[in-house]
C-alpha cells in the first residue's frame, strides 16, 4: 500500500518546501514567532522530512506494508514553504498539521 502526503499552494518564487512526516502530534502546537513567524505553529516533529520543490502542488508517497497489525496506526504530517513575500521574517508559510490513520486494503 502507498501513502501520500499533498501540499498545494506553493508559491512560485522560490518554489521550494520541506515536507514532515512524524508519529508524534505536538497539540496545541509550537509557537514558531521565536524563528520570525509569528503566528504559526509546528503541530508534527521533525522525525522524517522531505525537500518539496515545485510550484502549486507537490507531494511524496510512502510505501506502508499491507499489514493488519499497522491498522489504526497514526503518522502527522506538515508542511513548510519559503515564500519571500510572507509578512514575517522568516519568510515561510505553514500548512496545518494533518493526522493521517493507516487502514488494510482487501481482506
Amino acid at each position: 500500500m502507498v501513502g501520500s502526503t499533498i501540499t498545494s499552494n506553493i508559491p512560485a518564487a522560490p518554489g521550494v518546501g520541506v515536507g514532515f512526516l512524524s508519529v508524534t502530534q505536538i497539540n496545541p502546537g509550537i509557537d514558531l514567532g521565536v524563528i520570525g513567524m509569528p503566528g504559526c505553529r509546528s503541530f508534527a516533529s521533525t522525525e522524517f522530512s522531505t525537500t518539496l520543490v515545485g510550484a502549486g502542488t507537490v507531494g511524496f508517497t510512502l510505501a506502508i506494508p499491507n499489514t493488519p497489525s499497522l491498522a489504526g496506526f497514526q503518522l502527522f504530517s506538515q508542511s513548510l514553504a519559503f515564500d519571500l513575500s510572507a509578512p514575517n521574517a522568516f519568510q515561510a508559510i505553514t500548512s496545518d498539521g494533518v493526522a493521517i490513520t493507516v487502514g488494510t486494503v482487501g481482506g
